[in-house]
């Protein structure tokens, strides 16, 4: 295949589908890169989700879940339990403590 003539009159050669020397370190760059991408994408994500389902104690660092109002490691309260969380016990008037 003959190379084209430049407006100088000079042939170019045609351009070549081959890889070039630099492009396996191109390559090995964009997976590094690509890698690196998934890995911290995968940690924020795992960070995001761990930080709105559970809570961390205080006292000794265990991951609780959230609707845990006392620490399953320690048992240090996480804490205040709020009064609207549960309804209120009726007062009848009767002893319920036999």
């Amino acid at each position: 295949m003959p190379g084209r003539a430049d407006r100088h009159g000079q042939t170019i050669a045609p351009l070549s589908l081959a890889p070039s020397r630099c492009a396996p370190f191109m390559e090995t760059v964009l997976n590094i890169l690509l890698a690196v991408l998934i890995l911290g994408g995968s940690a924020l994500l795992t960070q995001w989700f761990t930080h709105y389902m559970y809570i961390r104690c205080p006292t000794c660092g265990i991951l609780n879940a959230r609707r845990r109002t006392h620490c399953r490691g320690c048992s240090g309260r996480l804490r205040e339990e709020s009064q609207g969380s549960r309804p209120p016990v009726p007062d009848d008037g009767t002893d319920h403590s036999e």
